[in-house]
């Protein structure tokens, strides 16, 4: 983040935030000139860092508070457009909840949607999100990835395994399906032969020519 660099070369956090703010444009800079008061804008410039009670936490040994404007800016910034971090999370529950994909030539968009919305809960790294994830795929095809995944005593460890390994798996998965030229005679339908060979050029294979 720029902020952070500004900050690493000795500038305060109201000098930051003075910076920022010049790169304000459209509905951002309309808020920051008319919903907020000088008041306001001095209390996001000059925040500091307080700990679960509520209470200033004091630098050592200077005594003064850690300054925390940046953080409260994009904090506040955040309240006004999106809604509060709960609402926000509640929502992305909600979206991921629902979030599946029918063919497999829509994988990639699949999997840069989960994983952008995913990362932005404190739980992303729970059993229930990566199962999740594989559950959204097409469903003989999900089938396929958990059996790969699956241990010799056929569970599937999900604290270990990381987004990278689940996709990493998923993509070696429906490779080998593309190079497979049993899966071209089975795809007897042109919808399903479709389906497959828009995944394959996904990964810079050739499609599976019609028959």
């Amino acid at each position: 983040m720029v902020a952070n660099n500004y900050l690493n070369e000795g500038k305060t956090h109201p000098e930051v935030i003075d910076l920022i703010v010049l790169g304000f444009t459209g509905k951002l800079l309309q808020w920051w000139n008319n919903c907020l008061t000088d008041e306001s804008k001095d209390d996001i410039k000059n925040a500091v860092q307080k700990n679960e009670e509520g209470l200033p936490i004091f630098e050592d040994p200077s005594g003064r508070g850690i300054p925390d404007g940046v953080n409260t800016l994009i904090y506040t910034i955040i309240n006004h457009f999106v809604g509060k971090p709960s609402n926000i999370t509640s929502r992305i529950y909600d979206q991921l909840s629902n979030l599946r994909y029918r063919t497999l030539g829509d994988y990639r968009w699949y999997e840069d949607v989960f994983t952008t919305r995913v990362m932005n809960r404190s739980d992303c790294n729970s059993p229930f999100w990566k199962e999740k994830f594989i559950n959204g795929l097409p469903t003989l095809f999900g089938e396929k990835v958990k059996e790969t995944l699956c241990n010799s005593l056929g569970e599937i460890d999900y604290d270990n395994l990381t987004y990278g390994d689940i996709s990493s798996t998923i993509r070696s998965v429906g490779m080998k399906m593309c190079r497979d030229f049993k899966i071209q005679s089975q795809a007897s339908k042109s919808k399903a032969k479709y389906e497959l060979g828009t995944f394959c050029t996904q990964y810079g294979l050739p499609p599976i020519a019609p028959s």
